[in-house]
């Protein structure tokens, strides 16, 4: 559920924000993603594969949840 919530719901919000279009924004943090798993991302977010945009983000949500508590 929360994936779908970033799909639809995170990703046009954005795009509106910055005068763009959800695909693009997916396009653009899909991007981000494969230049961080290259440069070395750290293996304990998101284990030893790269992972899609909205994964890469709920595996963030949840350890800043962890480290900040779920507010």
């Amino acid at each position: 559920m929360f994936l779908k919530s970033i799909m639809k719901e995170l990703y046009p919000a954005v795009a509106n924000r910055y005068q763009s279009i959800a695909c693009q924004v997916s396009s653009s943090i899909n991007h981000a993603i494969t230049v961080a798993f290259d440069r070395g991302a750290p293996v304990e977010y998101f284990g030893s594969g790269k992972t899609a945009g909205a994964k890469f983000i709920t595996a963030i949500v949840k350890d800043l949840s962890v480290k900040y508590g779920a507010q």
